[in-house]
């Protein structure tokens, strides 16, 4: 008989600035509206065993975020468009869209606005509250979007969002983030998922075990070191 052994490696380093304890990129809470309660609820849902490995560093994030605390992306997220100054509106309009293109050209409304933004056109107001709605709209996985059925709505709309459709969505977000750390607890005691940790910070395992699985996402990954394996 053949048994396999499937890890599932979940990760973040700290983003928390040392001064004030609050992180400073909003990864940690996008991926937790995407792969991570994803993993999780197909982990509940079909209930085949499966190690998860959390990174305490990652784990102490979420459990910020559970907390009701926030990040400088969710801040210009959460102001009023008509409110940005000039230099929130230029910061919304440089990193605001972030993360792998397919998420964005998943939904026309997501596509169209990473489009005008790399065409270099204009932004008025409703065109920069379609872009903090889509900033994080388009992370959400399809758990979330399963679960929040506001998800679905605002996604099919695609555009011309409100103030109230932004507050709606993010207080959605806010309920799928705080599942994330009771799932996998409940993973743990119903024995469908067997939890390890790793060193506090930001240790990635498949570099661990092989340096040169890096190239599997970066084939183009300049030489220099000689590469290693565990043994």
């Amino acid at each position: 008989m053949t048994r396999a052994a499937i890890l599932w490696h979940h990760h973040q380093p700290d983003y928390r600035d040392p001064a004030t304890g609050r992180p400073m990129m909003p990864w940690t809470r996008l991926h937790a509206l995407r792969g991570y309660r994803d993993v999780g609820v197909a982990l509940l849902e079909s209930g085949v065993p499966m190690t998860v490995n959390l990174v305490p560093s990652l784990l102490d994030q979420l459990d910020w975020y559970a907390g009701g605390g926030g990040d400088s992306h969710l801040d210009l997220t959460r102001r009023p468009a008509a409110d940005l100054n000039e230099h929130e509106r230029a910061e919304i309009l440089r990193t605001f869209i972030a993360g792998h293109p397919a998420m964005f050209g998943a939904w026309p409304g997501a596509r169209r606005i990473k489009e005008r933004r790399e065409r270099g056109e204009p932004f008025g107001v409703n065109d920069l509250r379609d872009l903090q709605v889509w900033s994080t709209l388009a992370w959400v996985g399809w758990s979330g979007a399963r679960d929040e059925r506001v998800i679905q709505e605002l996604r099919k709309k695609g555009a011309g969002f409100t103030e109230a459709d932004k507050d709606v969505m993010l207080a959605a977000c806010e309920r799928l983030v705080r599942s994330v750390m009771p799932l996998y607890r409940d993973l743990a005691q119903m024995g469908v998922a067997e939890i390890s940790a790793s060193p506090y910070y930001h240790p990635i395992l498949p570099l661990l075990i092989d340096t040169e699985n890096a190239r599997r996402c970066l084939p183009d990954l300049p030489g220099g070191h000689p590469p290693g394996q565990a043994p």
